[in-house]
């Protein structure tokens, strides 16, 4: 009902969200060495494939290059661990893959993982901000973004976590690239403090804001994309985990937006297929932005990434019966709705990968550029109450249990959203 899926494709879709992920990988840096180990593992290994090999009358897919990853860098394997121990080949390409890795040659990443980076557009200069870094991937993709010229980059990545542990971890992910432009903070995204630039030094104190050229708000999410690889969430998923995180995703987001320079480009990036947590977000982001910020029509870069566009219109997931209205009030916010009409901030721009599509996981990505300095009204706190009176698309998205239990002037009366963007 969402429109998520297209047309036609839902038996599709479901078919390959039970199937595991493939390994995805990606050859780290760029230039003659990455050519080098390109070429030799084509030469050595995968020329070994061919379209007719099977193992247990299950047929085998060859390696292959990512289409859309430039250079033939980024490689996608799917055999199974049955194939892996039955053919000499594959355990060969295995343990060469794991050898690699540990030497940090190549790093196995999630193909739609490599996305939000490669459109961030990132050059020697450019100071770069990764707001919810760990496990380190994407920040490592974006080092060897910024050293891809022949000397020292003038720029740096500033890599940030509000997980201890999770940063010990992005530390020793990024650690193999041995770059002098990289800082790991640990702190919470939705405070990051804003930094003076002191490239020219003198006294008193400048007064200019140290801001970034880019930003990726890989922000945290339900997941639901990671089925795959993670099936669990079969189990666990639930309507208020969405809910739940809108109002975080919005204000990491809104944050990062101040953070980034006129001019800059900002990666908004959920691994959720949940409107709530996606579009929504964004809608609110351009709302309080007031112009400031523009989705960017990406449809260009890329161009052999399949892909569907944004929502402009979506439903809020019915809460369960059980639910009271002091939760409800708790968990859903007037800016997680497609309150009005959205043409105008072109959500279409938006980009959503699907599993069965590209025989990947599941991903959200939305490219803004800075147009202007955000108003001083996006950051003011919005009265905590509801008006009395509910917008026309409250009552559509009310529990039909709590209309029947409910008395009419009862229902005016309780606001079961948030009247502000929390």
């Amino acid at each position: 009902s969402q429109g998520i899926v297209p047309e036609g494709e839902w038996d599709a879709f479901m078919a390959t969200l039970r199937k595991p992920l493939p390994t995805t990988f990606r050859i780290n840096g760029r230039g003659r060495f990455a050519a080098d180990l390109r070429d030799r593992l084509q030469q050595d290994f995968f020329s070994q494939f061919n379209e007719n090999m099977e193992v247990d009358g299950e047929p085998l897919e060859a390696p292959r290059p990512l289409p859309w990853y430039p250079d033939a860098l980024g490689w996608h394997m799917a055999f199974s661990r049955a194939q892996l121990r039955k053919l000499p080949i594959l355990k060969q390409v295995h343990e060469l893959i794991i050898r690699e890795n540990d030497a940090g040659a190549i790093t196995r990443q999630e193909a739609v993982s490599m996305i939000p980076p490669l459109l961030l557009d990132v050059q020697a200069h450019h100071r770069v901000l990764d707001t919810c870094a760990a496990p380190g991937s994407k920040t490592a993709q974006i080092l060897e973004m910024l050293h891809q010229g022949a000397g020292m980059p003038s720029g740096i990545v500033i890599a940030n976590d509000a997980d201890a542990q999770r940063c010990n971890l992005l530390t020793h992910q990024t650690k193999r690239m041995c770059s002098p432009a990289l800082m790991v903070v640990n702190h919470d995204a939705t405070q990051l403090p804003i930094l003076r630039d002191f490239q020219q030094v003198c006294w008193p104190l400048p007064k200019q804001a140290y801001k970034f050229d880019r930003i990726l708000c890989d922000v945290p999410c339900s997941g639901d994309g990671t089925l795959r690889k993670a099936p669990d969430i079969w189990r666990r998923w639930s309507e208020k985990n969405g809910n739940g995180l809108h109002p975080l995703q919005l204000r990491i987001a809104l944050h990062s937006a101040n953070l980034l320079k006129v001019g800059g480009r900002m990666v908004y990036s959920t691994c959720t297929f949940n409107p709530v947590e996606d579009e929504a977000v964004v809608a609110e982001l351009l709302r309080k932005s007031e112009s400031s910020l523009v989705l960017l029509d990406v449809s260009q870069e890329l161009p052999q990434l399949q892909r569907v566009p944004g929502l402009s219109k979506w439903l809020i997931t019915p809460l369960t019966c059980a639910v009271t209205c002091a939760q409800a009030h708790a968990k859903l916010c007037k800016s997680m709705f497609a309150e009005g009409d959205l043409s105008s901030l072109h959500l279409e721009r938006c980009m959503r990968l699907l599993p069965h599509q590209g025989d990947t996981g599941g991903f959200f990505v939305a490219v803004l550029q800075k147009v202007a300095e955000l108003p001083a009204s996006a950051f003011t706190a919005a009265p905590k109450c509801a008006p009395a009176v509910p917008p026309p698309f409250f009552g559509a998205h009310l529990p039909l249990c709590l209309k029947i239990f409910m008395p009419p002037h009862a229902l005016l009366q309780t606001p079961l959203y948030c009247g502000h963007a929390c």
